[in-house]
């Protein structure tokens, strides 16, 4: 049995009561539904089974809410079940529990699985070994983001950031039907009504402890009653608390768990709380204090914006809620004059509307569905190059080379060597084969037709003689098996006379050769004009790609570097070090050079480009520094646009990774690069900047001459704006490059390529 023909995507949560994530997935199934998808919702069912109803949105019944072996296999059998008989097409978990469950279902049955962080959870052993994520996640927050990277080695490429959307037509003063007063005991319109949405459990609920300590000092200043709306653990103790103080008697209604909120958002004229509730609050034009558990933000202003959305309005990494906190701020609001509370309504209202909509969410959701592409199993298309080592250039080369080679060849299909197949199959939704896995790699190169080589400088001895001969072995046997060779923006190292003939023999024939730098533009046009004319490779100059990336917009970067505690409001310096061949002379003039930049007023901040190899060196540092300084320097790993953006926030740049160069050169930062690589020299070079600053063995005074240069912005350490468009220019020209190149080589074979790629199914 086949429901529709439609995408059809199940959403799974333990229960289906009020709370923020039931009222997340309610929203999101209604919205996705209008949009034309089949959607279910799993749960152990609850009070909001009614909305689904209404809007004829199945429920299916797993028994979720309680963690016990039994329910657990017993919802697997059922979701199996359902899965076998709906056959959907995503299954979009919004729990552990239930993003659990789906990973028990057998492959054959599983589909695309995907998953919505919306919390911090507590990590013990056990938890983590049970936290199962999917293909793509996605994450309400910027600091849950950032969790999920931490905490559970997830790639940012793997993570999109939605938000909490809101439906503002229907959370709007105009039109809402008020409560009954009588219901809540308010005896006089002049009573100011202060409203508290949570629940009531006992991670949630110091707030609403908190507002009856704060009670009684509030109505000496002015009348006001205080409405509590939720239900939980603590709900019976809440009850308690109001019923035996007699301060409280008649000035708190304790109303539990209610399924309409929208009559108590009516009559409110000051909200407290956080998360979901305060944006659907804020909606409604209602002044909101952001108070929770997790910290206290105090009333809500635009200025405060990024800092709130970096943690989904929920407050996490701020101070504690107090009693006086919580008693200056409400009656400072509750005795404002009526503009100055028409102005913060108004600014409450529009933060919504312009950051939290449904519609925004739903986009949200739809992008992630989108990215999940289904996997080609004969790839026409085959990236070889050092993937799958977590380094982030290499990572940002690999997805504008899917980018570029899925515009090219839409249909085609795109496979990666890598050093993790899986995990790269997973981040960039490719197929992918271990560079280990010969058989597979040539089972991979005989379904291609083109074999691109991508992912920088491959073709050097500098590093290691057995990493050419590795990528030359597989060139020339894509060669001979008659496939089509593209170097996507590579660099050649430097090589003897001898070295030069074996590259020579790997450009001649059917290859494409578009080079990122003067220099190996210049060998490989050297090295080809002794070719015959019909073995003579397609040359082109471009850039490396990284060059075209844009940094983040303000808001973008502020949610992001709040979310990582990063003091970019303040000067900073990144330090971008490469954790290979450690050299402890080295170590001692960095960290002193490092110290002086701290005297001088700079925060630095260590920034990860391959944290796995990176990591060890940069904690020492940061170590060394907190031990002689007594502050702490943040080490971080970002995505690639977020690295970017603070490196051209910096005040100055030292590094020795080469596409930490490239992201300075993009912000126009001051920046002394610490690595002699034929790479990196050649990119100074280009930009105008002098790499013989430092000798090829730095010393401490070596380090502590330049680094009043770069404080002063020294024209030797600036990169050249000019240089810098110029090749930002040549990068844009790479893809078309390639585009030319391969019809050139279709031309010399008189065959379009087009025809020749469709032939490719049949092998």
């Amino acid at each position: 049995m086949c429901v529709s023909k439609r995408r059809s995507v199940l959403l799974l949560t333990n229960s289906f009561s009020t709370g923020g994530v039931e009222t997340h997935l309610l929203s999101l199934a209604k919205a996705l539904t209008a949009r034309g998808y089949f959607v279910a919702v799993a749960s152990a069912g609850g009070s909001l089974e009614e909305e689904l109803a209404k809007c004829n949105i199945p429920h299916i019944y797993l028994p979720l809410d309680e963690r016990k072996l039994y329910n657990i296999f017993l919802a697997r059998k059922l979701l199996k079940e359902a899965v076998s008989v709906y056959r959907f097409d995503i299954l979009h978990a919004h729990s552990r529990l239930s993003a659990f469950v789906v990973s028990l279902l057998p492959k054959s049955l599983r589909r695309h699985f995907v998953t919505t962080a919306h919390l911090d959870f507590k990590i013990t052993p056990l938890t983590r070994f049970f936290s199962c994520w999917g293909e793509k996640t996605l994450a309400v927050s910027e600091d849950i983001r950032a969790y999920l990277v931490r905490e559970y080695a997830l790639s940012y490429r793997q993570i999109f950031v939605t938000v909490n959307g809101i439906d503002t037509n229907r959370f709007d003063k105009k039109g809402m039907v008020a409560v009954n007063r009588e219901e809540t005991a308010l005896d006089t319109v002049k009573e100011k009504i202060i409203l508290h949405i949570s629940r009531m459990d006992k991670d949630r609920a110091k707030t609403a402890f908190l507002l009856c300590d704060a009670l009684p000092k509030i109505r000496e200043k002015c009348n006001a009653k205080l409405i509590l709306v939720g239900g939980g653990d603590c709900l019976p103790a809440l009850e308690k608390r109001v019923a035996e103080d007699a301060f409280l008697h008649g000035a708190v209604s304790v109303i539990g768990e209610a399924v309409d909120i929208l009559p108590y958002l009516h009559i409110a004229d000051v909200f407290v709380g956080v998360s979901r509730a305060a944006l659907e609050a804020m909606s409604c034009g209602i002044p909101t204090i952001l108070s929770g558990n997790s910290g206290y933000m105090g009333v809500y202003r635009k200025e405060k914006l990024s800092e709130a959305a970096s943690s989904n309005f929920c407050c996490r990494g701020a101070l504690p809620p107090t009693a006086d906190a919580l008693c200056r701020d409400l009656i400072s609001l509750l005795t404002a004059h009526e503009d100055a509370l028409t102005a913060l309504s108004v600014e409450c209202r529009d933060t919504v509307l312009c950051h939290y909509s449904l519609d925004k969410m739903t986009d949200d959701c739809e992008a992630l569905y989108a990215s999940l592409s289904p996997r080609t199993k004969r790839c026409r298309n085959l990236i070889l190059g050092y993937h799958g080592f977590g380094n982030l250039g290499d990572d940002l080369l690999l997805e504008t080379m899917i980018e570029g080679i899925r515009s090219l060849d839409p249909e085609g299909g795109v496979s990666v060597i890598s050093h993790r197949a899986k995990k790269t199959a997973r981040e960039f939704s490719v197929n992918a084969v271990s560079r280990k896995d010969v058989s597979g790699i040539l089972h991979a190169l005989l379904c291609a037709k083109v074999l691109y080589v991508g992912g920088g400088t491959l073709l050097q001895k500098e590093t290691s003689h057995r990493s050419f001969f590795y990528y030359a072995f597989w060139i020339r046997l894509a060669k001979v098996l008659g496939k089509h060779v593209v170097f996507y923006a590579n660099g050649f190292g430097e090589f003897s006379k001898n070295e030069e003939r074996s590259l020579s023999s790997l450009l001649r024939g059917n290859c494409v050769v578009t080079l990122r730098d003067e220099e190996s533009y210049a060998l490989a046009k050297r090295l080809s004009a002794t070719m015959p004319e019909r073995k003579k490779p397609y040359l082109a100059l471009t850039a490396d790609s990284a060059l075209t990336l844009k940094p983040l917009s303000k808001q973008e970067a502020e949610c992001l570097f709040s979310a990582h505690r990063l003091p970019t409001n303040a000067p900073y310096c990144v330090i971008a070090l490469s954790g290979k061949n450690r050299n402890k002379r080295r170590e001692k003039a960095l960290i002193k050079a490092i110290l002086v930049a701290c005297e001088k007023g700079f925060r630095p901040i260590f920034l990860l480009m391959q944290p796995e190899a990176d990591a060890p060196l940069a904690k020492s540092l940061s170590a060394q520094v907190f031990q002689k300084t007594g502050k702490k320097s943040p080490t971080v790993t970002l995505p690639a646009q977020g690295a970017l953006t603070l490196i051209a926030g910096a005040a100055f740049l030292i590094t020795s990774r080469f596409h930490a160069l490239v992201f300075g050169a993009i912000g126009g930062t001051p920046l002394l690069c610490l690595s002699q690589s034929e790479k990196c020299r050649r990119f100074c070079h280009e930009i105008g900047i002098d790499s013989s600053v430092l000798q090829k063995n730095f010393n401490e005074e070596a380090l502590l001459y330049a680094l009043p240069l770069l404080i002063q912005k020294d024209l030797r350490l600036v990169p050249n704006r000019e240089a810098v468009e110029k090749l930002t220019l040549r990068a844009m020209t790479t893809l078309e490059k390639v585009r030319e190149g391969l019809d050139h080589l279709s031309a010399k074979q008189k065959k379009p390529l087009s025809k020749r790629l469709q032939k490719q199914d049949n092998i």
